[in-house]
């Protein structure tokens, strides 16, 4: 009696050793192929170094990033400096004037800020485009120290609560240090 499957198929034949070992075998990919994958990747890293050059230099060279001058206030904002002279912390960014923002070295600005009369803290932050805002914290001063000296005017030593002296030249003191922090 015959099937209504169709005619009979001859058993499957046993495969061979070498037959089995090549389908064990991992495909193997060809030299051009591999050639084709180094060349793309070189291109593709090429090519993001240079946009990244291109962007680094957009950056540095275009004139809507640059630095204006110091008597600008909203390129260069100083926040906090009640007592602190504002002209010296511009004179800071003084060689600045005119370069990208991007280039602005905000560490050696920082500690150039901290290193004012009267500053405790500082911080520089850049803003872009073209900005750089400085915030001060001034020192809280604990005592006033008068001092007399042939070669100047009388002086005074502002000793802050943080022990570090910081002069000021005027007779006139500032109505708000006449009384200091207790």
């Amino acid at each position: 009696m015959e099937d209504d499957t169709g005619p009979a198929l001859p058993p499957p034949r046993a495969a061979s050793k070498k037959a089995a070992s090549n389908a064990a075998r991992k495909p193997r990919v060809s030299m051009p192929r591999l050639v084709a994958i180094f060349v793309t990747t070189v291109v593709f890293l090429g090519l993001t170094l240079y946009g990244f050059h291109r962007l680094e230099q957009f950056l540095i060279m275009d004139a809507r990033f640059a630095l204006r001058g110091p008597g600008d206030d909203t390129s260069l904002e100083i926040d906090g400096a009640a007592h602190a002279a504002r002209p010296a912390i511009e004179k800071i960014f003084g060689d600045d004037t005119g370069a990208s923002v991007y280039l602005i070295p905000l560490a050696d600005r920082r500690e150039a800020v901290r290193n004012v009369p009267w500053v405790r803290e500082a911080s520089v932050a850049r803003v872009w485009p073209n900005r750089v805002i400085v915030r001060v914290k001034e020192r809280t001063p604990v005592a006033f120290v008068r001092l007399n000296s042939e070669d100047e005017d009388v002086r005074f030593e502002v000793i802050g609560r943080f022990a570090k002296k910081q002069v000021r030249r005027s007779l006139e003191l500032d109505r708000n240090l006449t009384h200091p922090a207790r």
